[in-house]
């Protein structure tokens, strides 16, 4: 069932590149994350050096907002009392934003807004403990430099929220919320 959807979601990413400007990669961390996972035994308070995503979008970009769909892989390490565990999955939405800054055409400043849905699977020690479908709410400020016509860096820094829609209690049998940092590198129009 999982592959499926997987699939499913690449083919609309590579589909929506059709009408998007520009498509890139990014890669992002969360810092010093606070996270709650429950199982079916007891609650698991974890300490974990971050919550990563990795993963690609394709954008259609206006002159003052860009709009368009993202592809993430999410990967995790945590300690808690009982060993280790390993929050892991994958994520698709949308990536929106508001441009703010735009000076000497080659340096942009803006905000983002990423709102998605996917699937956490959850892995101790012991092996796999549950898989929950879970929503990411991330608002980021963002800083682009355009090295070349084609070829934009961007850093941003913000705010992530994870959190289970189901099974289980929304936003209360898993939640992962933490300050974020991370770098997008995008070709095409901007």
């Amino acid at each position: 069932m999982e592959k499926n959807i997987i699939i499913t979601a690449i083919i609309l990413l590579i589909s929506s590149a059709g009408w998007t400007q520009s498509f890139g990669f990014f890669a992002e961390s969360s810092i010093l994350p606070e996270i709650m996972a429950k199982t079916d035994i007891e609650d698991i308070p974890v300490k974990t050096p971050g919550i990563t995503q990795t993963g690609f979008y394709f954008l259609d970009r206006g002159k003052y907002t860009e709009g368009g769909l993202y592809f993430a892989s999410t990967r995790g390490m945590s300690e808690t009392l009982r060993g280790q565990t390993t929050p892991e999955g994958w994520e698709l939405g949308i990536l929106t934003g508001i441009k703010i800054i735009d000076i000497f055409n080659w340096l942009k400043a803006g905000i983002d807004l990423k709102i998605g849905a996917g699937t956490i699977q959850i892995y101790s020690d012991y092996g796999f403990i549950r898989e929950l479908i879970t929503g990411t709410f991330e608002a980021t400020g963002e800083i682009t430099i355009q090295a070349t016509d084609w070829f934009y860096i961007s850093g941003f820094a913000g705010y992530q929220i994870i959190g289970n829609y189901s099974p289980g209690k929304p936003f209360a049998d898993f939640l992962s919320y933490s300050p974020v940092l991370g770098i997008r590198l995008a070709l095409g129009e901007r």
